[in-house]
Order: C-alpha cells, then structure tokens, then sequence
C-alpha cells in the first residue's frame, strides 16, 4: 500500500522539507490547505521547482478561467487529483483547461466526494485519463449532513473499491484527520491494508511515520507465504501447482496472488 502525502502548495518551507520525506507521492495541494488569496503563491512557488515523478497536485474546483494550470501541465506536471468532481463531463472540462490539444499525457485521481460522485464511479473509473478513485470522507460527511464517523462510511469506501478494481485503476483510502491517538490510526491503515486498497491518503508527518513502520503483515502471515513458495519450488514451478494443504489451510491458484503480495511487500521474491 502507498503513501500520498499532502503538501500545501503556498508553504516554501514544506515544500522544501518534502523532498526528504519518505513518501512514495507527494500531493502538493492547492486546495483546502490554500486560501483562495494565496492561491497565486502555491502556483509560482509549483513553478519554482523541478518536477518529480512522484508528484501529484490536487487543484481546486470549479477552476478559474484562464486557468492557472495550463502552465503548470506545460512546466511538467501530469498527475492531478480533481476534488469536487461529479461526472464525467468534469474530467473532460479540466483536460480542455489544462490541454485542448491532448498534447500531454494527463492522469486524474478522482476524488469522490458527494452521492452523486459515487453514484457515477463506474462511469468516472472508465474515463481513459482517470487512473484512479478515492473516497473523500470529509466533503462527503459535510455535504451529507452524516455524522463523521468511520464506521459511516463503509459502504462508501467498499463501492470506490471495488469499481477501481473492476475496471484496473488505482483505489485510494480516505484521509484521516487523526493526529495523535496511534492505535486508531493504525487500526484505520489496517483496515485499508486488509481490503486490498492500493493507497492511503495522508495529511500530516505524524501519520506518514506511523504508516512507514507499520507491518501490514503478521510474522505469520510471511512465514506462510515463504512455506507456500518452498513447497511451490519444491514441485517444478506454477506450472505444476494446482492445490495443496499446509499446516491445516488449503491453497489454491487463485491463492498465489495475495501470498506473492505478502512476499514482495515484505522484501522477497515472489513465486
């Protein structure tokens, strides 16, 4: 699972210290975390730097005309995350902003943050320059009227989940506004690791040390995974395999994506 962590764009000295962060995207954002008077300064301060593969913005929506961020796509930025989106119409209207002539190859991470965002998710998840959907919790709690409650939301998170898998786009977890009870936190990571998300957002340095030394997987769990690549080995390849028993636990085919999962992420070989 990968960490996105946000940056506010009109923070010189963010920015700077995020170049040492260990994170694998960083979202400098020009959005919530920037008033709409200092959004000039998030812009100039983007322009300033070199652009990084790891780099994500998240924009604010609706944009203003002309929009400012034409010039940054043409700078070298590529990835952006688009809040406040509703359908897919939207995803096509910042594309015209930034790049009418399709020149740059554009990749979107859809925030989802109203029923009517989550209504079209499947619609959104096919759109060619969206690589991805999140559920944004928050707008959603504010929008909705629903009590901000992690156990509220679910279902939310299950249907942004499973359409990204259905149609191969990245899935997202949600930020959490934690900062300081760590066995929520990490419960909260836990719970985006066992569902299979791809990614976690993240809004503060606390949250993102939490999240690098947490062990999504068990001692267990690795051990297991190591036993099932022995016994693998042991017989020829995957060609040879088809199921097995070991110690009281069936193994099948379709098993072998989630232990090689397990294998890499815990620094082996997979099968």
């Amino acid at each position: 699972m990968k960490s996105f962590f946000f940056v506010p764009g009109d923070r010189e000295d963010f920015i700077q210290k995020a170049k040492s962060l260990d994170a694998d995207y960083l979202v400098f954002d020009l959005e919530d975390s920037v008033s709409e008077y200092r959004r000039g300064v998030a812009v100039n301060n983007l322009l300033r730097r070199d652009v990084d593969m790891r780099d994500y913005l998240r924009v604010y929506w609706p944009i203003d005309k002309p929009s400012p961020f034409r010039e940054l796509v043409i700078h070298g930025y590529s990835r952006f995350m688009l809040p406040k989106i509703q359908e897919v119409g939207d995803v096509d209207l910042f594309l015209s902003l930034v790049d009418s002539h399709r020149t740059y190859r554009i990749e979107i991470i859809v925030l989802v943050e109203s029923p009517l965002a989550l209504h079209n998710t499947t619609e959104l998840a096919q759109h060619p320059a969206v690589v991805g959907l999140c559920f944004g919790a928050h707008d959603y709690f504010e929008l909705t009227g629903m009590e901000p409650l992690f156990h509220n939301i679910a279902w939310h998170r299950n249907v942004v989940l499973n359409t990204s898998k259905a149609f191969g786009k990245m899935s997202l977890d949600v930020a959490s506004m934690n900062v300081t009870d760590a066995s929520a936190f990490r419960q909260e990571c836990e719970s985006a690791k066992s569902m299979a998300f791809d990614g976690k957002l993240l809004i503060h340095p606390w949250q993102l040390g939490l999240f690098n030394d947490s062990k999504w997987f068990s001692e267990k769990d690795i051990q297991f995974a190591k036993k099932v690549k022995a016994h693998i080995q042991s017989i020829g390849g995957m060609e040879a395999f088809s199921v097995t028993t070991l110690d009281g636990q069936v193994v099948e085919r379709p098993h072998i994506e989630r232990i090689n999962r397990i294998l890499k992420e815990s620094g082996y070989d997979t099968i």
